[in-house]
């Protein structure tokens, strides 16, 4: 290759490269796949992973059934306004009972550690689900929020709105066991991943028997630039080292500095 390329030829020369190495095909199947993994809505998601792993208080009745993040409607709320919806962790105990969380936890910074505490409320908003009691979706002139539903019984409605259709129709299935005299007679049914698992250590809700501070260490100061060893921040690209070496020059792709006009 020539020591000096013009630039009609050191263009030509950088599209055979990027075209025999298939540079832009590579870039468009990276640039996908982070496409895919990105939420819709940063700040919603981000706003549904709070309110799904936050401590919260125990529903009065013991037995959880299920659990998940569910937007709830504020008490004397529009159900078409946006800003009259809050995400909630709601629970299904066994007794069909549904209760919702009204207040969030508080987070206390005590020197190096942050003292995670429940909300104050011990007992949270109770909603029966008794023999007779009525559930239905709520259409997009219904409600602001998507995938609304709301839940009657003797006079008294809750508004609801899940996260997915998967997600309102799992809590449909345990409403419905409820709502309906046969199907209470026997066992409830399998709650999946989306309402969150009942078992602990498997994710979802942190429900704490008694309200108290919760101790989470706080990482510890980082090491100056004089400290740090620069052997040990970076990190090889390699895995292994190469089996053998060369001394032959590497080709490399040699653009004018000046671009005539």
């Amino acid at each position: 290759m020539s020591d000096k390329l013009t630039p009609r030829s050191a263009a030509q020369t950088l599209q055979g490269y990027q075209d025999n190495h298939q540079i832009e095909l590579f870039m468009q199947e990276m640039l996908s796949v982070v496409c895919a993994l990105l939420p819709d809505d940063p700040y919603e998601f981000m706003t549904n992973h709070v309110a799904s792993n936050r401590p919260a208080p125990p529903p009065p009745e013991s037995g959880q059934l299920g659990s998940g993040a569910l937007w709830v409607l504020l008490p004397g709320g529009d159900p078409q306004c946006a800003e009259h919806w809050r995400l909630r962790r709601c629970w299904l105990t066994s007794r069909g009972t549904l209760c919702v969380s009204t207040a969030p936890a508080t987070v206390q910074q005590d020197g190096s550690k942050l003292m995670y505490r429940a909300p104050d409320n011990k007992a949270p908003t109770s909603f029966p689900v008794d023999v007779g009691s009525s559930y239905g979706e709520l259409s997009e002139d219904e409600a602001a929020r998507p995938f609304g539903f709301q839940v009657k019984n003797k006079g008294s409605s809750l508004f609801l709105a899940a996260g997915s259709e998967e997600q309102r129709d799992e809590w449909f299935n345990l409403l419905g066991h409820f709502s309906d005299p046969d199907r209470r007679k026997g066992p409830p049914p399998a709650v999946g991943k989306i309402l969150s698992p009942r078992a602990e250590g498997l994710g979802g809700t942190q429900v704490v028997d008694e309200i108290g501070p919760t101790d989470i260490p706080m990482p510890g100061p980082k090491p100056s630039h004089k400290e740090a060893d620069s052997a040990g921040v970076l990190k090889p690209i390699l895995k292994s080292k190469p089996s053998t070496t060369t001394n032959a020059p590497v080709p490399a792709i040699r653009i004018p500095r000046r671009m005539p006009s």
